[in-house]
């Protein structure tokens, strides 16, 4: 029924913009990291909440169309928040703490690693050509067409639906210059940060791989995007 699609979407949106504000006000990376999985659960719930409506009203089209979206956004943040963490890790390994306050300078000294924490950033906070911006992109025309097929019920939980995503990618773009600004440039703001090295290459083999993958990803998501709506067997 119509009823559950709209709780799972009212769950999504308070999911999303939940995460991703308490994920601001963060000092610590690792933390601030793991909130934005909180965000974008909440995004792929967005996406199932859409197939759910659609489903209900007949739109069998687009409501395979939704699930792909949120499976799509499932596979692209286990790459990009992986590649975040292990840029983390990578970090506090070579200055022995994650406080913003006391990094800044790291894309100078661990150009690498520093490089693929960078498109990480852009993919967690959906920029384009990246594939945090595939999928949410893909999301968002999914809720596009909630209004079209209910009545005035259904059209403002798919408004809403739609306001809480636009508002979770915008705080993310700010979250995220934040962490780029704090972390990665600037001038370091503790000793152990002016003497950090780079990682040993076959650590910056996973974190490049996974960069990559965020590119390739977000350039060309139809290489999975119709095997995923495939999967949707209505």
């Amino acid at each position: 029924p119509a009823w559950i699609g709209v709780l799972v979407l009212g769950l999504g949106a308070l999911s999303a913009v939940g995460g991703v504000v308490y994920a601001l006000f963060q000092h610590e990376l690792k933390r601030l990291l793991a909130l934005h999985s909180i965000e974008n659960v909440g995004i792929i719930v967005l996406g199932l909440g859409a197939c759910l409506l659609l489903r209900s009203r007949g739109a069998e089209e687009w409501s395979a169309f939704a699930l792909a979206a949120a499976l799509l956004h499932t596979l692209n943040h286990a790459v990009f928040k992986a590649l975040l963490f292990l840029g983390a890790g990578a970090f506090e390994r070579a200055v022995g703490s994650l406080e913003l306050d006391g990094l800044g300078g790291l894309l100078r000294r661990m150009p690498w690693t520093g490089g693929a924490f960078l498109v990480g950033a852009m993919a967690i906070a959906g920029l384009p050509p990246l594939n945090g911006f595939a999928s949410e992109w893909l999301t968002l025309q999914a809720l596009l067409h909630v209004p079209a097929y209910g009545g005035v019920g259904v059209g403002a939980a798919g408004a809403i639906a739609l306001a809480a995503l636009a508002s979770t990618a915008a705080l993310a773009v700010l979250c995220f210059v934040k962490v780029v600004g704090l972390v990665l440039l600037g001038r370091p703001r503790r000793h152990q940060v002016e003497s950090a090295q780079e990682t040993p290459a076959a650590m910056r083999a996973g974190v490049v791989a996974l960069a990559a993958a965020c590119v390739v990803l977000g350039v060309a998501p139809g290489l999975l995007f119709g095997s995923l709506v495939g999967l949707a067997t209505w």
